[in-house]
């Protein structure tokens, strides 16, 4: 593993670790990465397109509260 993002993940608090587990971004991450993977995540989860729409909201709630998490922790 990349010791990099070995640090990179123990220095995240907790919640931040957890958001990394729902966007699924490599560790570390720049922005536009973590915008891009957003982007993908609420275009697959929306529930316009998604057979059960509860289930999707709630899947796209979460994936929007991960994404405010992990932006605080970009540089670009």
């Amino acid at each position: 593993a990349n010791p990099a993002a070995q640090i990179a993940k123990t220095i995240l608090p907790p919640e931040a670790q957890e958001a990394l587990t729902i966007i699924d971004v490599p560790v570390p991450f720049s922005a536009t990465v973590l915008k891009n993977r957003y982007r993908q995540l609420v275009k697959a989860n929306h529930p316009d397109v998604s057979k059960n729409k509860k289930k999707a909201e709630a899947e796209l709630k979460r994936i929007n509260e991960a994404y405010s998490l992990l932006k605080q922790f970009t540089q670009d």
